[in-house]
């Protein structure tokens, strides 16, 4: 039996975001793109757009205000550098005018 390359490779991507979601450890994430340069990995992941409360009136908004890439340096694997490449929203109540970022379970404020 032939195996088709192409599904070979969407297969082992597949499996290679499988296996990304469980190290980052979270349920909601949306992984975008994985690439290796030679001397690196990078994942480019964002979350599943939801519905947020507003810290300050407690409204809920999904409006979207702006998205910024944040790079989180996750170690080395094997030899080579692990980044993470993470575009957060910011929301903007409807209501009261705050903008705010996004709640996530896998990186805390500042990368702490």
């Amino acid at each position: 039996m032939k195996v088709d390359e192409t599904t070979f490779e969407r297969k082992s991507a597949m499996l290679c975001f499988d296996f990304i979601e469980e190290i980052l450890g979270t349920q909601g994430i949306k992984l975008k793109e994985a690439k290796f340069n030679g001397k690196s990995f990078q994942i480019h992941v964002e979350m599943k757009r939801k519905e947020h409360k507003c810290p300050v009136c407690e409204k809920a908004t999904d409006w979207i205000h702006d998205y910024r890439t944040q790079r989180i340096k996750a170690g080395e694997a094997n030899g080579y550098l692990l980044n993470i490449y993470y575009r957060k929203r910011r929301y903007k109540c409807q209501e009261c005018g705050k903008q705010f970022y996004e709640e996530n379970s896998f990186v805390g404020r500042y990368n702490e």
